[in-house]
């Protein structure tokens, strides 16, 4: 644990922390990350936008109960909207936004923004009713067999 904190990575001998820098490496090692420089930029922009959007999630998580709700119609209404919109047209500048945010795969970006879609979704059922190119890739990535698979066996986790 070379910063006293996980999660931490062990692969040959060589230890990874910091969970984004293990997601950009596994992304890379498994064919989820782009070889071009610009393509790999959009990459860590959109997942830099949806550790933000964690962050925010997180907040509300561990908020006192009697502030949750405040807070999370402060996130749901004046927030989250700011970034979705903002997704939402970064993925149209690719294939109408029929696809994926980078190219004709799934990549690092796509999985990350259905990650944190999924507990968007769950908390706050119509957080994506105006943003239908986000509704439809979070479908297509969570319709993926082996994904699918996963989410049908997985830990339910509640607010």
């Amino acid at each position: 644990f070379p910063f006293q904190r996980a999660p931490i990575l062990e692969v040959d001998g060589v230890t990874i922390a910091d969970s984004q820098a293990i997601a950009r490496f596994l992304a890379r090692r498994h064919g989820l990350y782009a070889d071009d420089v610009f393509d790999q930029a959009r990459i860590d922009m959109i997942t830099a936008t949806v550790q933000d959007m964690y962050q925010k999630l997180n907040d509300i998580w561990e908020a006192e109960e009697n502030k949750k709700q405040e807070l999370m119609e402060k996130c749901y209404t004046n927030i989250f909207p700011v970034y979705l919109q903002g997704l939402e047209c970064v993925l149209k500048e690719n294939n109408g936004g029929n696809g994926f945010f980078v190219g004709e795969k799934v990549t690092l970006a796509d999985l990350s923004f259905a990650d944190v879609s999924y507990t968007m979704v769950d908390w706050w059922s119509d957080v994506l009713k105006d943003y239908p190119k986000l509704n439809a890739l979070k479908d297509r990535v969570e319709s993926r067999p082996r994904i699918a698979e996963w989410m049908k066996k997985r830990p339910v986790c509640d607010l």
